[in-house]
Order: structure tokens, then sequence, then C-alpha cells
């Protein structure tokens, strides 16, 4: 009686129960789990792959429209599917889906027979994963207050907004830039950047101080401020930690 109407109840379902996040990992699958080398391999490539997309989502969450890098580069290759038509909010819980992925995939292969050294691996990616979501977490936790900035009608505030935007964008285009040229480098400097975000905050802080003491900004506005520039400057930090990690990895 049902032979019939089967494949037009299959089509009704695969519309029904769509999956949201096809496709989501690229490099891990349990049929690696056998194969210790190239599963840690493989692992440390989609970790990579999280740490990129976590850039570009941040890039975005940041409200910075970068177009320094063109869409053939490594990085763009490595995005999720179908990122770029995705809200903030519906990519940050793509990059959150892959970092479930990695972490499952990660439980399961320490329960392999692995030895010292591999054990120590997976330790230093576990570490590449934390730096790299702290970073997202560390600008999701700013979103609203980005958004306030951008519709204040006050020129000061919005002129903060767009100094704070700028010297991201300096540090985004920067740092994309530096991964492109050191694809297969280890141990490399990353220093300056440290130096960079720094002196960043620094000028940031002491620009804010600056509004309070003039009062040109009230006692809100400057806690506000200070903590929007907090969490910028962690997420910076936690992003160069992610990377340093990823390089001395590398050349093990």
């Amino acid at each position: 009686i049902f032979y019939p109407f089967l494949k037009q109840f299959s089509k009704w379902l695969s519309h029904r129960y769509v999956d949201d996040h096809p496709e989501i990992t690229r490099y891990i699958n349990n049929s690696l789990l056998q194969e210790t080398d190239s599963a840690i391999r493989a692992l440390k490539s989609e970790n990579f792959r999280l740490l990129a997309n976590t850039i570009e989502l941040n890039k975005r969450g940041l409200e910075i429209n970068d177009n320094s890098v063109s869409e053939t580069d490594l990085t763009n290759k490595l995005l999720l599917v179908s990122a770029h038509k995705k809200t903030y909010s519906d990519y940050y819980e793509m990059v959150k889906h892959l970092n479930g992925e990695i972490i499952d995939f990660s439980l399961a292969l320490q329960k392999q027979e692995l030895t010292g050294n591999e054990t120590r691996e997976l330790h230093e990616l576990a570490a590449i994963n934390q730096y790299t979501m702290n970073a997202a977490k560390s600008v999701k936790d700013i979103r609203h207050n980005i958004k306030d900035f951008r519709e204040s009608a006050d020129d000061i505030i919005h002129t903060m907004f767009e100094t704070l935007k700028n010297s991201e964008s300096n540090f985004y285009t920067d740092l994309s830039e530096f991964i492109q040229k050191n694809t297969d480098v280890s141990s490399v400097d990353l220093l300056p950047f440290t130096k960079q975000i720094n002196t960043k905050r620094d000028e940031l802080i002491h620009k804010t101080y600056e509004l309070s003491a003039s009062k040109k900004i009230k006692d809100i506005e400057l806690s506000t401020l200070l903590n929007v520039i907090h969490e910028i400057h962690g997420a910076d930090e936690s992003l160069i930690a992610a990377l340093k990690v990823y390089y001395d990895f590398k050349g093990n």
C-alpha cells in the first residue's frame, strides 16, 4: 500500500530533518582511530581549521571588513561550508560544533594504546583547541557592546568604536598574512604580535582615561570601554598562544 508513496515520503523526511552542520569536519573521522600517527596528524589539521574559522568569526564579530586576503588563499579554503552566508550567531554555533567534534575525536583517540610522546601531543593539541575557543568566547561576550558602540549617537563613543575596530583590523590583517607565509614553518617568532597587541591595549586604555578625566564620557562608559578593551586583548592573546603551540608542535 505504501510502496508508491515511499519516494515522496523519503523526500519529505529529507526536508523535515536537515543536518544543520553538514561536512563540519574535514580531516578527522573514526576510521583513523586505529592509526594513531595518522589520527594525530589529522587532528592537528582540524585544530588549525578551527583556528582559521575562529579568526574569520572574530573579524565578523568585531565588524571588521578585511578584503586583504584573497578568496583562494589557504585560510578561506579551510572555512566551514557556507560560513560566508551565515549570521555571526550561526557561524559561532558552527565553530562550537566543530570544537565539539574535535573534543569527541580526541577523547576517542585517548582510549587507544598511545606512546608517551603521542599522549603529550594530544595535550598540546588540546591546548590549541582551548586557546582558540577562549578567543572566540571573548569576542562573543562583547558583541552587545560592539552593537551599542556602533549605534551610539555620542560622537565620542562612536569614534572610540572606530578606533578599536581599526586597530583590530590591522592586527587581523597582519595575522592572516603571517599565516599565509608560514604554512610550513615551525617555531616562528610571534613576539612582534605580542608587542603589537600590548601597545595597542595601552594606547586605548590611555585614551579612555583621558576621555574620562576630561568628563567626555561617563563612569559607566569608562567601565564598559575598559572591559571591551580587556576582552579584545584577551582574544588576541589567545589567538597568538594557539598559533605558538601549533607552530611549535609542527617541529616535533
